[in-house]
């Protein structure tokens, strides 16, 4: 009684639920950022507007919405800190224990298959446009990345993929852009 009062178990449920607390802190901050964006769309119609006209043939205007976008690079880069940085806990202070590994995991698997508040892109499809962004710009000058640091980041998208419990939806996506990145190379 005094071990699982005392012992490993309380330590792994707190050390789990502290990541998954921080994974949830970055589904918030995207959520923030989209709910900015939406606000300041709609702060930028009311001056921005398209003209059309009614039946009864009087001109009425209609905002025009700027889409969000399916490509956050500071929230998969988000994900991909947080997971290194616990991996890297794992590895050197817990000895590479696998009670802690199997936490690391679940926590991750918890909050990477929430919904986003206020975002019409869940976290497999963010993810699916962050590995094909970087497969469509590879290396070139607009782009900090090396051929390693490219290598390095589809290895981490790889490992959050392997949290998603929505794979074929990643996969949908992903082969869709795929053929739009191989049609438009031509």
């Amino acid at each position: 009684d005094i071990k699982e009062r005392f012992g490993l178990a309380p330590m792994v449920k707190i050390f789990r639920q502290y990541i998954e607390g921080k994974g949830n802190e970055i589904l918030s901050d995207r959520s923030a950022r989209v709910q900015d964006a939406n606000n300041s769309n709609a702060k930028a119609t009311t001056s921005t507007t398209s003209t059309s006209t009614s039946a009864k043939g009087k001109p009425v205007k209609k905002p025009k919405k700027k889409k969000e976008s399916s490509f956050d690079e500071e929230f998969i880069q988000s994900l991909i800190s947080l997971h290194k940085t616990y991996f890297d806990i794992v590895e050197r202070y817990f000895e590479r224990n696998q009670v802690f590994h199997r936490a690391l995991s679940d926590a991750f698997q918890t909050f990477m298959n929430n919904i986003i508040p206020d975002s019409n892109f869940p976290p497999y499809h963010l993810l699916a446009s962050y590995c094909d962004h970087i497969l469509k710009n590879g290396v070139n000058a607009t782009t900090s990345f090396s051929n390693l640091d490219i290598e390095d980041q589809l290895d981490y998208v790889v490992t959050l993929f392997e949290f998603l419990a929505e794979k074929d939806c990643f996969g949908d996506i992903y082969r869709l852009q795929l053929s739009k990145r191989l049609l438009n190379s031509k």
